[in-house]
């Protein structure tokens, strides 16, 4: 194998190790995010629960609907 030719070799090896770990990287980011998300979802379906279930809540459902006129 000539020089120029493992030179060439070595600089895509550089290139493919450099962009696996910007993939690696952004694949951890995403998953932070994703981790937020779902925490973040469940708060919310949490406090929507509490909401309906409490006395004081006040959702109008059902007979308890107000009337237009309101």
């Amino acid at each position: 194998m000539s020089e120029q030719r493992i030179k060439m070799l070595e600089e895509k090896i550089c290139y493919l190790e450099d962009a696996n770990q910007q993939l690696s990287d952004e694949v951890i980011f995403q998953k932070k995010q994703l981790d937020t998300f779902k925490k973040t979802q469940q708060d919310l379906l949490d406090r929507l629960n509490n909401i309906e279930s409490s006395d004081n809540g006040h959702l109008m459902t059902g007979n308890n609907e107000i009337p237009p006129h309101y």
